[in-house]
């Protein structure tokens, strides 16, 4: 089975659902890791094959640079910088990310499900 994961780089995130893909991976499933430019390297790390999208709008370098502004953010401030970015990040997963797919190659068809609905 082809399996793809999509997530934002930040170890609260990329970290479990690396741990469920190389378990998957493991048990013989072909694991796609989807994400930003920037996630490239911990994909690789992780021993995942990893896809890119959104490079337009999160080009190389941009989650590094995103860090820095949000470092020295504070309180409510903070939290909405990350909520913006994070709510441009699912826009495009929820626009575009179907048509990524069929366009790569990567599925006939796309089913896309959130683990919540997984049961």
């Amino acid at each position: 089975m082809r399996i793809g994961f999509v997530s934002h780089i930040v170890p609260g995130h990329a970290n479990p659902i690396s741990s469920l893909a190389r378990t998957l991976q493991a048990r013989g499933n072909e694991v796609l890791f989807f994400s930003m430019p920037d996630g490239a390297p911990f994909a690789t790390a992780a021993g995942l094959k990893h896809v890119s999208f959104a490079e337009q709008e999160f080009p190389l370098g941009s989650a590094l640079q995103a860090q820095a502004i949000q470092s020295r953010l504070q309180g409510h401030e903070a939290t909405m910088f990350a909520l913006n970015r994070l709510g441009t990040l699912v826009t495009l997963c929820s626009d575009t990310f179907q048509q990524c797919l069929l366009e790569r190659n990567l599925m006939e068809s796309c089913s896309i499900r959130r683990i919540s609905e997984l049961g």
